[in-house]
């Protein structure tokens, strides 16, 4: 008898494993079929794919005490998902993910605007498991006691949150999983798909949402929010917005130990002699821009998978006749914004594929890019607000260098990490000109706000050799090392038209505050009061106004850790911020 368990259960774990390679390549065959076949070669990634639908059959298996049965469940399920993933990728060049399960009655909504045939290949799969099926129920008859599948169950359930979950939720195992071989390295869909879909849909388990947080009532985050009526921008005061993020854009300047040629930051300068300026305290470091970007336009402190309506800012500005529109002249599926912004109030959405290829340039200069900015403000017939991403200065850069220095050179520097600043630097001049040029141009125009600001430090040199060589102190110890690892400068700047209806000058040094806060600081600005949440930020940022990676500042210094009034603040943030994802009807 033990020996018959026991055969059932290796049966179990082989068709288990045959789900799993299945699973791989039905879908992933379509999107990179080399790609898949990189995942069935390497003995390793073949194994993190196959361990969750190993885990989920013994488990179905223990618990229904039908071999039949549990192995059916469990093709339908990955071998499901699989398809699920095959024309998600056809349709939106978007992996399927654990948290879209939350959005079936959408996913049902949006499969009728599109003709889903399965084809011949899944169809013969999914005959052939249905063959297997009605083999393991004539052949293999339940004969396991309760008592034993209770304990069965028991012993798969500990493996699986203990070994198992170590396994599919270790970051270093996934990250050391990304190499892109097949696809685009910075497509967060190639990305993903590199690591074989399994493994990958059962790892976006644990990055789903944000976590409920302690002591979280739904009443009471309601009533912290409800404290706030949400008002409307009178007409008169409709000016435009423009958002403007820099791609690795930071002044380098503020560092007395560096000899910066004038040039570079003379455009920055100009704009902020006439402008608020002050630095965001970013999250992320070298890349992420996602993060600085979506928090600007949601506002909140801590991002989610966007796959359904969220409430915005985005939507708030749409909700109150303004022409919303998001522009970035690189691939619509970086960050999957292609998909995101629609779902964050973006109506239009202009990238790569479908506008900025027409001039035909893979890096479009910012010049350009900026130009394309002032025509649709120009062109918009309501009040507009435009989130625009650059993308020129993206690094890395390269470690030759044939200009005229833009750093002099000082003893200490070595030649490829010089030749990586230059030419850093020589990105960031083009901007500076750009920046300035799109102020003039927008002098007479309509009355129009628009806030340049840097995304994240840049990328210079492996292990921030650049850094080191120019003696930039990047400890996060300290408040100072922390500034300079996070900081971005942002620059508010209004036209004339601007001025005059919203009654502010728009001049002077700004505050330091977390990407989160821009808008509402702006609103401040305008003397604009905006929606519940947008009021709620404003009132929260007056006591905390960095809220970053284990640091926050509260008045003028920098805290490793909040008590009493400002640890209540922060957690009433967090219910109020999880209630406006999960649970607030949007408006």
């Amino acid at each position: 008898m033990l020996l018959y368990w026991f055969v059932q259960m290796m049966l179990v774990v082989g068709i288990s494993i045959f789900i799993g390679m299945a699973s791989v390549i039905v879908g992933g065959y379509k999107y990179s079929f080399p790609m898949v076949k990189d995942v069935l070669m390497d003995s390793h990634l073949l194994m993190l794919n196959c361990l969750a639908p190993i885990l989920m059959g013994l488990t179905l298996y223990f618990l229904l005490g039908r071999i039949w049965l549990g192995t059916g469940l469990n093709a339908l399920i990955f071998v499901g998902l699989g398809i699920a993933n095959h024309y998600k990728l056809m349709f939106g060049d978007d992996a399927v993910q654990f948290a879209d399960l939350q959005l079936v009655s959408e996913a049902s909504k949006m499969s009728q605007k599109y003709a889903i045939q399965l084809t011949w290949k899944h169809v013969v799969l999914v005959l052939l498991f249905i063959a297997v099926l009605i083999m393991l129920r004539n052949y293999f008859k339940p004969v396991m006691k309760f008592q034993f599948r209770i304990v069965g169950l028991f012993l798969v359930l500990l493996l699986t949150f203990t070994w198992g979950k170590s396994e599919l939720f270790n970051p270093d195992t996934y990250g050391k999983a990304a190499y892109v071989k097949y696809g685009n390295i910075w497509k967060a869909t190639s990305q993903y798909m590199t690591r074989g879909f399994p493994y990958a849909f059962a790892h976006s388990i644990e990055s789903t949402g944000v976590s409920k947080p302690e002591g979280y009532n739904k009443a009471e985050a309601k009533a912290l929010l409800d404290q706030y009526k949400s008002q409307n921008i009178p007409d008169k005061k409709k000016v435009n917005v423009v958002m403007i993020m820099m791609e690795a854009y930071n002044d380098f300047s503020k560092y007395p130990q560096l000899e910066i040629d004038p040039s570079v930051y003379a455009g920055l300068k100009n704009v902020e002699k006439e402008s608020i300026s002050g630095h965001l305290v970013t999250n992320i470091f070298a890349g992420g821009t996602i993060d600085t970007e979506r928090k600007t336009v949601t506002g909140y402190s801590k991002l989610q998978n966007f796959n359904h309506n969220t409430d915005s800012f985005a939507w708030y500005f749409k909700n109150q006749g303004y022409q919303t529109q998001a522009l970035h002249p690189m691939y619509g599926w970086f960050y999957n914004r292609r998909n995101v912004d629609p779902v964050l109030g973006i109506s239009d959405f202009k990238y790569m594929e479908n506008y900025y290829n027409k001039y035909n340039q893979f890096v479009v200069p910012d010049k350009t890019f900026f130009k394309s900015i002032h025509s649709f403000s120009e062109k918009s017939k309501k009040p507009y607000f435009n989130l625009s991403v650059t993308y020129q200065n993206h690094g890395p850069y390269a470690n030759k260098y044939t200009g005229t220095p833009l750093l002099k050179w000082q003893d200490g520097y070595n030649q490829a990490d010089y030749a990586i600043i230059n030419n850093y630097l020589a990105g960031i001049n083009k901007t500076s000109e750009a920046i300035e040029e799109l102020t003039n141009s927008f002098k007479n125009d309509k009355p129009t706000v628009i806030m340049f600001y840097g995304d994240h430090n840049p990328w210079l040199g492996e292990q921030n050799s650049v850094y080191k060589m120019l003696n930039i102190d990047l400890n996060l110890g300290t408040a100072q090392g922390y500034q300079n690892y996070y900081q971005t400068p942002y620059v508010m700047w209004a036209n004339k038209g601007a001025k005059k209806v919203l009654k502010n000058d728009f001049v002077g040094q700004g505050k330091d505050f977390s990407p989160m806060y821009l808008l509402p600081e702006f609103f401040k600005q305008a003397d604009l009061k905006g929606d519940s949440y947008m009021q709620y930020l404003q009132n929260t940022e007056n006591k905390i106004s960095v809220i970053g990676e284990n640091k926050y500042k509260v008045g003028n210094k920098y805290v490793k850790s909040l008590t009493g009034k400002d640890k209540k603040t922060y957690d009433n943030l967090k219910k109020v911020e999880y209630y406006r994802l999960h649970e607030k009807v949007s408006d």
